[in-house]
């Protein structure tokens, strides 16, 4: 009989063993957990947090002790599963910090991470388990938007939530030790599971983290769906009304590409990270602006114009393009033309300078800046010109490639020692989380991280 596009998915995540990645893979694997869990110790006590939290606990109720519960990060909670799923989620998000997977403009940090974190514990797995998990949950989402990524955002579909709920349905699935046939069925629940528009780009509102939240616990319910037995259309997939015709109108033969990519690489190792919490796009022109005011003295008060040249794809992203008005930290951080100004002003990026939002010095600057969609800029490439009052322009070009963002986790973990203040743990504790994850494919009990990640 011939594969179904669940099969293939579930085959490589049931026969995908620990022994068989490679050194460099399960590195970046732990880079991926330490960003997760340095940006969600920063967010713990946001209130959007604090309202998800009290949302779940009113809808999901409490759980007896000797049932499966999971810790929430930061604030140390013992929860249902769902809860742990659903609430850390939200907090490996809402900084918008994440880790990006550009190949499809995805975030699948905030998705993979929060399930295997809370399963892990729960099922006091071992850190190879875990690893291997996070691994198949990331190559298992980065596949299945490959084929139409680009087509279901312009629908308005957020990439990170409707791919990456077959991510963690697999993580899930790896955990939860599902056989061929059960994990088969998970990745078919999960195609029933898809969330998440792309009009929060526009009003700057809450839900954009929820997506991740609720794409998490998509995913395990999916995976718990199959091990009791559960079963969902062969083709929920590639079907006539299946997933990739409903979300992306995708017609031809899906499964021999979705075949190919899944062959090409591990796809985890395409992550990178964020030095500073904004929208990945807006990233390089940060860096540029900076790299520029480092190496002149122009006063903000005596810039006339400012240009900003971006790829063209990039600078036509929803978010992009917004001179204001800014009523929440999610316009600033998708907004070009803020992330600028703000770097002008102050030659550096902080969370309080992303909500300035009525500051008459950035809005003035963010009136003077055009943003150019050059098709001479290749992805992430950009470049910044000022000119001054009296005639002067100033101009810096950042070219980089795809691995600019690809930080190690030495890397990684010292631009989490410079966010460790916002965190609920002390230095010394941080310092341990950074050092019990370094050798995480060593723990006999992922749980013995737990106490890491509280206050």
């Amino acid at each position: 009989m011939e594969e179904t596009a669940a099969e293939l998915l579930a085959n490589y995540a049931v026969d995908l063993k620990f022994d068989q990645i490679p050194d460099k893979v399960i590195e970046k694997a732990k880079t991926c957990l330490l960003n997760g869990l340095g940006v969600a110790l920063t967010s713990y006590n946001y209130d959007p947090v604090n309202i998800t939290m009290r949302a779940t606990t009113s809808a999901f109720g409490d759980v007896a002790e000797n049932s499966h519960r999971a810790t929430v990060v930061g604030q140390g909670k013992k929860v249902s599963l769902a809860q742990a799923v659903f609430v850390n989620g939200m907090m490996f998000h809402i900084r918008g910090q994440e880790d990006t997977y550009f190949p499809t403009m995805s975030h699948f940090g905030p998705i993979m991470v929060p399930v295997v974190l809370a399963l892990g514990e729960s099922y006091q797995r071992t850190g190879k388990e875990v690893i291997e998990a996070l691994i198949i949950g990331y190559q298992v989402a980065a596949v299945a938007g490959s084929v139409s990524e680009k087509i279901s955002t312009t629908r308005g579909f957020r990439a990170s939530s409707i791919y990456g709920q077959f991510g963690s349905a697999a993580a899930a699935g790896k955990l939860l030790k599902l056989n061929k046939k059960e994990m088969a069925n998970a990745m078919r629940f999960a195609a029933n599971q898809g969330c998440g528009l792309n009009q929060v780009w526009m009003s700057g509102t809450m839900e954009y983290s929820i997506h991740m939240s609720q794409a998490a616990l998509g995913g395990l319910l999916s995976a718990v769906l199959a091990k009791e037995g559960g079963e969902a259309a062969e083709k929920a997939l590639e079907g006539k009304a299946g997933f990739y015709r409903a979300y992306a109108g995708v017609e031809q033969e899906v499964i021999e590409p979705l075949r190919r990519v899944l062959k090409e690489k591990y796809h985890i190792l395409d992550v990178s990270y964020k030095p500073f919490n904004i929208c990945g796009l807006n990233l390089s022109p940060v860096i540029a602006v900076l790299e520029l005011m480092k190496k002149t003295d122009i006063n903000p008060d005596e810039i006339a114009k400012i240009k900003l040249g971006m790829n063209p794809e990039e600078a036509a992203h929803l978010g992009t393009n917004n001179k204001g008005p800014y009523i929440r930290f999610l316009d600033t951080a998708m907004s070009a033309q803020y992330c600028v100004a703000t770097a002008i002003k102050h030659r550096k990026m902080t969370m309080a300078g992303m909500l300035e939002f009525d500051d008459p010095q950035i809005m003035d600057l963010v009136g003077k800046c055009s943003l150019i969609s050059d098709e001479n800029c290749q992805p992430l490439c950009c470049y910044i010109e000022i000119e001054t009052k009296d005639g002067k322009k100033h101009k810096n070009e950042l070219i980089i490639d795809e691995f600019f963002y690809d930080y190690s986790f030495e890397r990684e973990a010292e631009i989490l020692r410079g966010m460790q203040p916002e965190m609920g743990i002390s230095p010394s504790k941080f310092e341990k989380l950074v050092d019990a994850l370094s050798h995480f494919e060593t723990v006999t009990n992922a749980e013995s991280i737990i106490d890491l990640i509280i206050k």
